[in-house]
């Protein structure tokens, strides 16, 4: 399983709002890593920012992302 996978999977089933930092403890992938992943997830639409100024992220539709 790569990187990708690992974070694609996280976002799917987190169901809080998440930042780089988070997303890269709770992953154990180094924080460099995880923030390229969030700029390609937010180029495919996959995710989307909610807060600007706290750069948190959420899964593009919630709803899906929980079954």
């Amino acid at each position: 399983m790569t990187h990708n996978d690992i974070i694609l999977n996280f976002v799917h089933q987190y169901r809080k709002p998440f930042n780089t930092e988070n997303l890269a403890e709770l992953t154990g992938i180094e924080t460099e890593t995880v923030g390229q992943s969030i700029r390609t997830l937010l180029n495919n639409n996959d995710i989307k920012c909610i807060s600007t100024q706290d750069k948190l992220y959420v899964c593009r539709n919630r709803d899906t992302c929980w079954t």
